[in-house]
């Protein structure tokens, strides 16, 4: 059968388009040996969840059960949540109950530690501890509002009006004047583990900026998990 001219020259060119395309279609490259992944110092402090981890949830009721309280002070008390990335370097959410005079103040302090990915365990009222402070502390846990007495003493503690906070206990511990064992009694203060409070650390940066005062820089006894809006 004759073809045409124009037909023939139809074919050719199609033919040519496809010899073109053949070649220049991309080869299969091998897929390279996959690479251990290694540590990267300016994501370790980076949080790997991207959802909050709830350690708290409860009513400002439920988080004063347990335990008699004046009605004076239950009035000035109320509880907000915290977010905070911790020890595993997940997102987590915990709770404080505090003085509503205080409230604003520490909203706004640990907002800024989330920020800094300050790392803190855990942030929950002390009624999961049976208003327990020591075992509050043993378990390194963050709080605020606990009605008792100051440590060794007769008074009533800022803690028991809301308007002290301690801060990772384990990793800061209470040392009374000349004692070589704080409280808790697994309390280290090794100022090179991450949580641990130091003089020039932005943790006590943001305390003072809203006139809160650190228990590490008194001048007897040292608490270096402790800040009050109040001293003492």
């Amino acid at each position: 059968m004759r073809i045409s001219s124009p037909v023939k020259h139809a074919l050719i060119a199609a033919i040519a388009t496809s010899i073109t395309f053949g070649c220049n279609t991309p080869q299969t490259q091998p897929t390279p040996p996959s690479i251990p992944c290694q540590p990267c110092p300016e994501l370790d402090s980076l949080p790997l969840s991207q959802e909050d981890i709830i350690d708290s949830d409860m009513s400002l009721e439920e988080a004063l059960t347990g335990i008699e309280i004046p009605g004076h002070i239950i009035d000035q008390l109320t509880i907000i949540d915290i977010k905070y990335i911790g020890y595993d370097r997940h997102r987590h959410r915990g709770q404080i109950v505090c003085n509503r005079s205080v409230a604003g103040d520490l909203s706004l302090i640990f907002e800024k530690l989330f920020r800094d990915s300050f790392p803190i365990e855990k942030i929950i009222p002390v009624t999961k501890y049976n208003w327990s402070d020591s075992l509050s502390m043993l378990d390194n846990n963050t709080s605020c509002f606990n009605y008792r007495l100051v440590s060794g003493g007769h008074s009533l503690s800022q803690h028991s009006l809301g308007r002290a906070v301690d801060i990772n206990p384990r990793n800061n511990p209470y040392f009374a004047k000349y004692d070589t064992v704080g409280q808790p009694i697994t309390g280290i203060y090794d100022t090179l583990q991450p949580g641990t409070i130091v003089p020039h650390s932005n943790v006590v940066k943001y305390f003072r900026q809203y006139g809160w005062h650190w228990g590490g820089s008194w001048r007897g006894n040292k608490d270096y998990q402790h800040f009050s809006r109040f001293g003492g």
